[in-house]
């Protein structure tokens, strides 16, 4: 008796019609949620201000658009509620940060490379890797106060460096994270042959290492810069007259006497701009970086 041949188990058109149907739904969840803020901010950056207790968000057909917010965002853009003095603060010590957090993280990321667990035994690195991570595990509120008051006691309040020094230790897990991370996936043929070669280790950590991982490097300091960015809680307890940054200073248009909605489209879109051109620009690198290899 012939065999007979197997038939082809074909999936039913209905199943793939509607994953591709729920893939497409999901997607535009996502989209919607993602550009509705930017939207939004567009609206009521050019919406009149009689209009702003209105239901209606559709330019040219629920009210005619306006530029006087522009107008006065730029009149007073370097004083009073102004957004340059706080993107000019914001720029300054996320730079600063970012820069001290990656070469410090980069560092701590390769002692713990060339340390290993097999030197210290397991328990104690994990527990070494679980001291360094700390900042970062415990919510930042907590120790916001006690950093004002220490910053206070140093008369170091509303000062940049105060700021820095924060952001720079928030920073910092982040950063060795990534590239402890991205060095686990380094041949170790690779440095045991630097090693024969006669370099040192920050010689190697230099010209060998920084080349191999310099995508998740760069992917680095664009996460550390977008989460300087938008961090609050030290921000706005550190504000003063003089050190006021870009999430402080739009919280800051909710007054005493209200809402100044002559800034708020403005200041909205002025805030969520250079994260978006940052994220815009670093996608490829961010993209590796959240794989944790260095696969190109």
């Amino acid at each position: 008796m012939a065999p007979k041949h197997a038939q082809p188990v074909r999936k039913p058109q209905r199943e793939s019609r509607a994953s591709s149907v729920t893939s497409w739904l999901v997607a535009a969840l996502l989209l919607f949620w993602v550009l509705a803020p930017l939207y939004l901010a567009v609206v009521l950056s050019i919406k009149p201000r009689t209009q702003f207790f209105r239901g209606g968000q559709i330019p040219f057909l629920d009210f005619a658009p306006t530029l006087d917010h522009w107008r006065i965002e730029f009149a007073f853009f370097w004083y009073g509620p102004g957004m340059g003095p706080a993107l000019v603060n914001s720029v300054f010590v996320g730079v600063l940060a970012v820069l001290a957090a990656t070469i410090m993280g980069g560092l701590a990321a390769y002692g713990l490379l060339r340390l290993g667990p097999r030197q210290i035994g397991p328990r104690r690195f994990a527990l070494l890797l679980l001291f360094l991570l700390l900042p970062r595990l415990i919510p930042p509120i907590t120790v916001a106060m006690p950093f004002t008051r220490v910053m206070q006691a140093l008369h170091w309040y509303d000062t940049r460096f105060a700021l820095w020094t924060a952001h720079t230790t928030l920073l910092l897990p982040w950063a060795l994270v990534i590239l402890y991370s991205a060095m686990l996936d380094l041949s170790p043929e690779i440095l045991e042959a630097a090693q024969l070669d006669g370099c040192s280790d920050l010689h190697t950590l230099l010209v060998i290492v920084a080349p191999l991982i310099m995508a998740p490097l760069l992917a680095t300091m664009a996460i550390c810069m977008a989460l300087s960015w938008n961090e609050y809680p030290f921000a706005v307890l550190n504000a003063g007259s003089h050190m006021t940054t870009v999430p402080v200073a739009v919280a800051f248009l909710f007054t005493k006497d209200g809402i100044e909605f002559e800034f708020v489209g403005s200041h909205l879109l002025l805030a969520m701009l250079p994260p978006m051109l940052l994220a815009l620009g670093a996608r490829r690198f961010v993209t590796r970086a959240l794989s944790l290899g260095t696969t190109r």
